[in-house]
């Protein structure tokens, strides 16, 4: 089923690019279309059902762009979760992610887990050297 939320990464493959660019536009495009997407949804009174596929579309591509589920990276303190992630692109996804979570929790009405994801990426933008 083509939902919304379905992301296709484009692949440029210009061979005068640089292997980092097009390690960080694999690993960030995803990422930030679908946050795009979802502040779209925001700007509206997105219905539950609506929010809950967000949520699931995010976890997703995070799945996918971090090679990890953003589950297991929630349970770990950020600084462990940035030496696990391994790079700079994926740390910078991972907070993206967070910040789309918590815009998700606050819509849905769920201030404590929204607000427990704010300073959790928070933390992570202050460790972030990247």
């Amino acid at each position: 089923m083509t939902t919304l939320f379905t992301v296709f990464g484009s692949k440029n493959s210009g061979a005068s690019e640089i292997q980092q660019d097009s390690d960080q536009d694999f690993v960030l495009r995803p990422i930030r279309q679908l946050a795009k997407a979802i502040a779209s949804l925001l700007q509206g009174s997105p219905a539950p059902a609506q929010l809950h596929e967000a949520e699931e579309a995010l976890r997703e591509a995070a799945r996918e762009a971090l090679s990890i589920d953003p589950h297991w990276l929630d349970h770990l303190t950020p600084s462990s979760a940035m030496k696990l992630l391994d790079s700079p692109e994926r740390v910078a996804a991972y907070i993206e992610v967070v910040e789309t979570q918590a815009r998700l929790a606050h819509a849905s009405g769920d201030k404590l887990r929204g607000d427990t994801l704010v300073q959790r990426a928070h933390r992570l933008r202050s460790r972030d050297t990247g």
